[in-house]
């Protein structure tokens, strides 16, 4: 979800649901990364546009993806996935989340 439009969000975290199902279900362990990276991705992508209380309420969210996502990475020595968890856990940073 590029576009930070928040009418997409909802959509786009249903599409995430249903992949992690799916990749959890079919042992896919490195898309199963990628999917919590994307959910982290989909979250920043319009943290901007939210009210405080809707930071409040997404803020667990967030930092549960970023958190699953780095320790699938390196349970999984994924190093491609590295500088995308980085860039992610930078901007979460520079908005207070972590």
């Amino acid at each position: 979800m590029r576009s930070g439009n928040p009418e997409d969000y909802a959509s786009a975290l249903d599409d995430l649901d249903e992949a992690l199902i799916e990749t959890t279900r079919g042992s896919m362990k490195l898309l199963t990364a990628d999917v919590y990276l994307q959910r982290a991705a989909c979250h920043l992508s319009v943290w901007s546009s939210m009210t405080s209380d809707q930071r409040t309420a997404m803020r667990t969210h967030l930092a549960d993806a970023l958190t699953e996502a780095d320790q699938r990475i390196w349970a999984l020595g994924y190093g491609r996935r590295d500088t995308m968890l980085d860039e992610l856990n930078q901007q979460a940073r520079s908005y207070g989340v972590i």
